[in-house]
């Protein structure tokens, strides 16, 4: 037991070094990226970026059980990084989180109306093997970001008249999908094409804090980190984040896990193009 207790505690103190090297050269590639007058040095960072961050996804889960097994004395089974998880309750709560986050920041929210899926399909969703938080983190992501759209097309005064944010969750016997669809305008092919490129923002810059809490402070706006991000938590499940733009209406949002716990999703090959 003390053998198995002085190698995790090892593996926790270099994924926390890793954690802090990220930390530090994130806002070096990210200086990088913006002042780079050539194509293949900004390919270059967004390969490093989508790299650094498949690793740190995957060691997250595997400290994190590693601190357990420490702790209780006790070696986690092979499945460890998997739980049960209820998808359409735990997108209902991201969806009130993101709520109070747009309250918190903008003042006001747009309503969040969940479409009602087939019965079938939402007795699977309620049976998902995956990572709760990881999936959380995603969901909290792009709703966050159609609050935010509704609130810069409408305005704050006027959330009451404008369509709802539209959510529906969905399950079949190897993939679980919640779509999020608002009404904030759309987007342009350009902006659609860039939107899971790392530092693509259409915020205000701000100093990174790379947190992510209940606090709902924002950390992550005016980075240009939270939906590539979001797609990374995406892949490690399965998965991936797709969008779907209808200009002049609005963005609809697939997220997709593999609802068994399967095998993490490589990034497409064209994420080397921006």
């Amino acid at each position: 037991a003390t053998s198995v207790a002085e190698a995790g505690s090892l593996v926790v103190r270099t994924h926390e070094e890793y954690e802090a090297a990220v930390r530090a050269v994130i806002p070096v590639l990210r200086e990088r990226m913006y002042t780079a007058g050539d194509t293949r040095t900004r390919w270059a960072v967004q390969r490093v970026c989508t790299r650094v961050h498949r690793q740190l996804v995957s060691q997250r889960v595997l400290v994190s059980h590693l601190r357990s097994a420490i702790e209780d004395q006790t070696v986690p089974s092979g499945a460890m990084a998997h739980a049960s998880c209820d998808l359409v309750k735990l997108t209902e709560a991201a969806a009130t989180d993101a709520q109070l986050a747009a309250r918190e920041k903008h003042g006001d929210a747009p309503a969040i109306v969940f479409d009602a899926p087939d019965s079938s399909a939402e007795a699977l969703a309620r049976r998902c093997c995956t990572v709760a938080s990881y999936v959380y983190f995603c969901l909290m992501e792009i709703l966050k970001n159609a609050a935010g759209a509704h609130v810069q097309r409408f305005g704050v005064l006027d959330l009451c008249d404008a369509p709802p944010v539209r959510v529906r969750v969905a399950a079949d016997s190897g993939l679980a999908c919640v779509r999020v669809t608002d009404h904030g305008g759309g987007m342009s092919p350009e902006v659609r094409h860039s939107s899971l490129a790392y530092f693509y923002t259409t915020h205000a810059e701000r100093e990174p804090t790379y947190t992510h809490s209940r606090a709902f402070g924002e950390a992550f706006a005016g980075l240009g980190v939270g939906l590539p991000l979001a797609a990374a938590h995406a892949r490690f499940l399965g998965g991936d984040v797709a969008l779907a733009s209808m200009p002049g209406d609005g963005v609809s949002v697939h997220l997709t896990i593999d609802r068994l716990g399967g095998q993490r999703t490589d990034p497409p090959a064209h994420e080397d193009e921006f």
